[in-house]
């Protein structure tokens, strides 16, 4: 995955997490229940979608740096083949 990408993949996924929320609150505001409560379970989940949030960039970059890896790896070892060929 290059530079220009992680932008498009990022926002894909805070796109997906945030549809998810709003599902969630809409689900939570037209389930049966007292004021207080559906208040707490929507604080409760606004804390949960934030937290799932400051966890985004970091994976985002994790999987990055893992299919870079595998792609360097995946290139040199078709490399050798090729040698390995070539000096046959």
């Amino acid at each position: 995955m290059n530079e220009q990408d992680r932008p498009i993949v990022s926002n894909i996924v805070v796109s997906f997490v945030v549809g998810a929320a709003v599902g969630a609150v809409v689900a939570y505001l037209t389930a049966p229940g007292t004021g207080a409560e559906t208040r707490a379970k929507i604080r409760e989940m606004a804390s949960d979608a934030g937290a799932a949030l400051k966890r985004v960039p970091q994976a985002v970059s994790d999987a990055a740096g893992r299919s870079a890896r595998a792609a360097r790896e995946s290139f040199s070892s078709s490399m050798r083949e090729d040698e390995t060929r070539s000096d046959a």
